[in-house]
């Protein structure tokens, strides 16, 4: 029971924090508050671990080479992802990422020769594909004569590039727990690479400003939303229920994120677009239960 509240607060958590990172932007950089957000939680994950850092390290020399893709698809996920949300709203973004994922996975862990024999997994990501147009073809419609449609476009190519780095990243973490390391030791090291990239492109652009005690909470709220706590939920999500299970409530995130950006009075209701974010949340729910019946 305690796994399905875990899972629910992180459903939640990870619906608003894009939002929130939205919210913030209008008074500082998003790139300087994932800088910060990423810093303040590598902080925060290296201090839970500093019993065993010394052993953490040693066993990440063992493996360098999945940390490496670790970083690299952290980075480019988180970056692509927060650089989206000048193009596309929250929940737009959150439905072409959770779409793209499942999508990307199948396809870099399954061989040409299993497909025929996957085929109703085949059939629900021919779905998803079509809900994720319906999105699009809606929010270009919602959109047209304020935004043009290539600007749009931008977003939707940022989000699914999240969703390709999300999917590696999987692959790459899934090595890691593999080879002995805890998934809470993971996270002392898995945003080094993306402090470094936002830090050197918020340096270039020059949106360092002198941080007032305002903007620290809000940095330091940024963190918990998008990374601490969230996290920290999903870990002990996963060890109550199991990854697979996890994985089947993940499109409630989309949902809950249209109805949250719509309460925050910045983005307008629309009954077409809330009806394609049902409709790519639930085929994305049958694909992932599908992959949970090919997996048992």
């Amino acid at each position: 029971m305690l796994g399905y509240l875990y899972i629910s607060i992180y459903i939640l958590f990870s619906a608003y924090s894009f939002i929130f990172v939205v919210l913030v932007s209008e008074g500082y950089s998003k790139i300087v508050t994932l800088f910060f957000s990423s810093l303040i939680g590598t902080i925060f994950f290296h201090l839970i671990n500093s019993a065993h850092i010394s052993n953490v390290y040693h066993r990440i020399k063992k493996n360098l080479f999945s940390v490496i893709g670790l970083n690299l698809s952290s980075g480019i996920g988180w970056l692509t992802a927060i650089l989206a949300l000048d193009y596309v709203d929250p929940a737009t973004m959150l439905c072409i990422n959770a779409g793209s994922i499942p999508i990307f996975n199948f396809l870099l862990v399954t061989k040409p020769k299993d497909y025929r024999s996957n085929y109703p997994v085949l059939i629900a990501i021919l779905a998803v594909i079509c809900s994720i147009g319906l999105i699009i073809r809606e929010n270009i419609r919602l959109l047209a004569g304020t935004v043009p449609a290539t600007t749009f476009y931008i977003g939707v190519l940022l989000s699914l590039t999240d969703g390709l780095a999300s999917a590696f990243n999987g692959i790459f973490s899934e090595r890691l727990t593999r080879s002995g390391i805890r998934p809470k030791e993971v996270l002392t090291f898995r945003f080094m690479l993306l402090i470094f990239l936002t830090g050197i492109l918020a340096w270039i652009k020059g949106s360092f400003a002198p941080i007032n005690w305002s903007a620290a909470k809000s940095f330091f709220l940024a963190s918990c939303l998008m990374m601490i706590i969230p996290l920290i939920l999903y870990q002990k999500g996963i060890a109550a229920l199991g990854s697979l299970v996890v994985a089947i409530l993940m499109p409630f995130i989309p949902i809950c994120a249209y109805l949250m950006q719509i309460k925050t009075g910045k983005y307008l209701f629309d009954w077409y677009v809330c009806f394609a974010v049902i409709t790519c949340s639930v085929t994305l729910l049958i694909m992932n239960i599908l992959t949970y019946i090919r997996k048992k």
